[in-house]
């Protein structure tokens, strides 16, 4: 084999095994990102029904009038 060979083969291992660890690095990174935003849209979720569960419950036994007999018609079955 030529010089030329053998330096090209010598900086292609060397290549590859700084960039094995930084490859390892950036796909760790990203798979953490993807853990973070995914707990972030699950907290919305759990956020959201949370609002929706007190909303429901201060029109039912908050308020009087149209909206709470709608709602809990709508439950109880069209009771007079």
């Amino acid at each position: 084999m030529s010089m030329h060979s053998n330096l090209l083969i010598f900086l292609e291992e060397v290549g590859l095994s700084f960039l094995e660890p930084m490859d390892f690095i950036i796909h760790q990174d990203m798979d953490l990102i993807f853990l973070e935003m995914l707990d972030f849209i699950l907290l919305l979720i759990c956020w959201w029904f949370f609002i929706q569960i007190r909303l429901e419950w201060m029109m039912t036994h908050l308020v009087t009038g149209a909206h709470a007999t709608f709602l809990t018609r709508g439950r109880a079955g069209l009771r007079s």
